[in-house]
């Protein structure tokens, strides 16, 4: 009886910082609903979720033209915004439901911050300092997936830590698997942080050797095959069997003559409307002629030239 009682008021500890950072969070966030927010047009996820929204297809992501079909954002937010714009009944209401959920998303992962500390630390007082740092910089970007990414991301690093440990494989493995494919298909860089943290978790956790080896390959199997139907689609409408373009794009639009070191700054300058093909109607034309992966390769290749030729910058 003493024994769980202590464990009672040993939670209720633990509780109490997450609490107070979830509703900080909140609190901060909503002052932020007071400024202007980054959406709407010349934002490549919310033109492709415009698209979908009004005409069924993945595609036509540029501010200048329509480019056809695109790989250029990872799919999940965008149908994500596209349910929103079908079902709310004008843009302002779009934005205040984005953005609302952007709120509760970073404070939850200021809340969920005390318990991946617990885990590592056996102690809630790093993550209830990292929560503060956090909404001292946090920012809500409705037109990305960020703010909802890190949240689940911290949702999968809790969930996957306690169901690796249970006796049955199912179903709470394949829960995992699912939420890892989900975040994956919010954004693909996701996988730096969940395949590191299961190879954390076959290191250190306490089973048997065997379960956690299971654990992770149905883990990684389930992301497969979550991944699978949208970079076969890319494989039938680019010739190439991927999850998303843009890295040679953005390789170029920040390695050229007058870029600077952050996109605002390329922004301010006109930098950005000399290369980025969603606001220069030469660059969107080539992006539409030769198609999303062929443009890609090209703009990389002529950025690997630059740089090769501008070592210093």
């Amino acid at each position: 009886m003493i024994r769980a009682e202590n464990n009672l008021a040993l939670r209720k500890r633990d509780a109490d910082p997450s609490f107070l950072l979830f509703a900080l969070g909140g609190v901060a966030g909503l002052l932020q609903l007071t400024t202007q927010l980054p959406f709407g047009p010349g934002f490549e996820t919310v033109a492709i979720a415009e698209n979908l929204a009004h005409y069924g297809t993945f595609a036509n992501p540029l501010l200048v033209l329509q480019s056809g079909p695109s790989a250029l954002s990872p799919p999940l937010y965008p149908f994500l915004l596209a349910v929103f714009m079908k079902v709310l009944p004008s843009p302002s209401f779009v934005l205040l439901a984005v953005a609302l959920g952007c709120v509760l998303a970073n404070a939850v992962t200021a809340a969920l911050l005390t318990r991946v500390s617990q885990l590592f630390y056996g102690a809630a007082a790093p993550g209830v300092f990292a929560g503060v740092l956090l909404l001292m910089a946090a920012q809500l970007l409705p037109s990305w997936d960020a703010n909802y990414t890190a949240a689940a991301l911290l949702a999968f690093c809790l969930y996957s830590a306690a169901s690796v440990e249970k006796e049955r494989v199912f179903p709470s493995t394949a829960y995992s698997g699912l939420l890892a494919g989900g975040i994956f298909l919010l954004n693909p860089m996701s996988a730096l942080v969940f395949v590191p943290w299961l190879g954390y978790l076959l290191a250190s956790t306490k089973v048997l050797l065997r379960r956690r080896v299971t654990y992770c390959c149905i883990v990684l199997g389930t992301v497969a095959v979550v991944t699978f139907p949208w970079a076969l689609r890319n494989d039938q409408v680019f010739g190439a069997f991927l999850v998303r373009t843009g890295f040679g794009l953005n390789i170029y639009v920040s390695n050229n003559d007058c870029s600077g070191t952050n996109l605002s700054e390329d922004l301010h300058s006109g930098c950005a409307a000399l290369y980025q093909p969603n606001f220069n109607l030469k660059e969107a034309q080539a992006f539409r002629d030769l198609g999303e992966l062929k443009y890609d390769h090209q703009r990389l290749k002529m950025a690997e030239e630059w740089m090769k030729t501008h070592p210093q910058r």
